[in-house]
């Protein structure tokens, strides 16, 4: 019998759940899958639990804001090649997310209201099948491989960022339709 109650040949992971480790913070016994790994700490795992290493962290972050930032922003143009790599192999993997921030980033500097998910984004092309509301051309079928996320009311004329003001729309449609609404596109076609 192995020293930690597990029989036989086991994976790390098994033999680690039979183990528990005193938090240095909370001062609570948990197992060591609750601990952050540490090469030379006991059993591999930093001396803090998770969730206490989150909230240190938190606070230490909430007390030196401007501290942190000036770190990062020297580290980015220290590392502006690796920091751009980085963002753009994160772009490619998220291709809905990177288009929510766009759409997040024009909406705020026009002081729109509203916001919405990427989540809420993907429910809206599940609904209209993946089709442009215009046009209604398949997403396999644009050029681009995807469709754009189009304000049924543009923002430049009051229209908010909600989804509910929302419509999948391909490229060609939504440069067409420019600042008309909805209703003054359809009722050009």
């Amino acid at each position: 019998m192995c020293d930690n109650g597990v029989h036989g040949n086991n994976s790390p992971k098994q033999k680690e759940q039979g183990k528990t480790k005193v938090c240095s913070k909370c001062g609570e016994t948990k197992p060591v899958n609750e601990f952050h790994k540490l090469k030379h700490g006991k059993y591999g795992v930093r001396t803090a639990c998770k969730v206490c290493s989150k909230a240190y962290s938190a606070k230490y972050y909430a007390e030196n804001v401007e501290k942190e930032r000036s770190r990062m922003a020297k580290w980015r143009s220290e590392n502006a090649e690796k920091h751009l790599a980085c963002v753009k192999k994160w772009q490619r993997a998220n291709p809905d997310r990177k288009r929510a921030y766009n759409q997040r980033r024009r909406a705020n500097k026009r002081n729109a209201p509203g916001d919405f998910t990427a989540a809420e984004w993907k429910a809206k092309l599940e609904y209209y099948g993946y089709r442009c509301r215009y046009c209604g051309i398949h997403k396999s079928e644009t050029n681009e491989g995807w469709l754009e996320a189009d304000h049924a009311i543009p923002l430049s004329r009051g229209g908010a960022n909600f989804i509910s003001n929302i419509v999948p729309a391909c490229k060609s449609c939504n440069c067409s339709k420019g600042t008309k609404t909805f209703t003054e596109f359809l009722n050009e076609q």
